[in-house]
């Protein structure tokens, strides 16, 4: 009943408070979405709950086991989980190595999961879950995480059981959902001179994202050279070439 309890509080929390997260090969935390003060579970919590409920693992589940998950290994989303094998911490929170990997997997398996439902089926264009069914198959050769998609090749096709047309589909979705993750933490992190966040806004985003996207761009390294992107004002693809993540990025370019 206890832990039903938690997950009815975590279920509660309106606007989740995001913790500090570092983009992906910049090293730049993403500022400005971390408020101390404010201790409600967020809403990646919230889905960690739910995961770790529905794949059997109850136990860890509980709002002082969260939270002991939270401050001793900094663990606080699926994301997380799926490299919680990668060193001994757990350990001190009495996971054994034989736990520690079974969440690993389920928690890799699951990331995939939402990956590949997400893809519409290439002959129609209509999300069907097609490519979901893939999960084991890609697991167990090797695909364990997105970004390993990316190097999906048309040789890879007959032991999938695919297509070498999905196979390169797959590559090219795995890229477009590594950009998306990348260009959400730039418009989510750029904070303007008046110490407003103008692109956090949630309709602002999703249309800015789409923009990008659009137009082909698929890393920093796109963004830095633009001269222009359709459907984006010209001011605001400057101001996101002065942020501090692009700004990184030129600095160690320059290195």
């Amino acid at each position: 009943m206890r832990t039903c309890s938690w997950v009815l509080l975590l279920a509660s929390v309106g606007i989740a408070v995001k913790h500090v997260r570092k983009a992906k090969n910049t090293g730049v935390p993403v500022q400005g979405l971390h408020d101390p003060a404010n201790a409600s579970p967020d809403e990646d919590q919230m889905d960690m709950v739910r995961f770790l409920m529905a794949h059997g693992f109850e136990t860890f589940a509980t709002k002082e086991f969260i939270e002991r998950l939270d401050d001793d290994l900094a663990i606080d989303s699926i994301d997380d989980l799926a490299s919680i094998q990668e060193d001994t911490d757990h350990l001190s929170l009495g996971i054994s190595e034989e736990t520690a990997a079974r969440l690993s997997i389920a928690a890799q398996k699951e990331l995939l999961r939402r990956f590949l439902s997400t893809i519409p089926d290439r002959k129609t264009n209509k999300e069907t879950g097609v490519y979901a069914k893939l999960v084991d198959k890609l697991y167990d050769n090797g695909f364990t995480d997105v970004d390993e998609i990316e190097d999906l090749e048309d040789t890879d096709a007959e032991t999938l059981g695919i297509s070498a047309d999905d196979a390169m589909y797959l590559s090219q979705k795995a890229e477009e959902w590594e950009a998306r993750g990348t260009f959400i933490w730039l418009l989510s992190s750029f904070q303007d001179s008046n110490g407003s966040f103008p692109f956090r806004e949630k309709s602002l985003l999703s249309s800015m994202l789409a923009s990008m996207l659009a137009a082909g761009m698929r890393s920093l390294l796109d963004v830095k050279g633009a001269t222009s992107v359709p459907g984006i004002p010209s001011a605001d693809v400057a101001k996101l070439q002065r942020s501090p993540l692009i700004q990184e990025l030129a600095h160690k370019q320059e290195l």
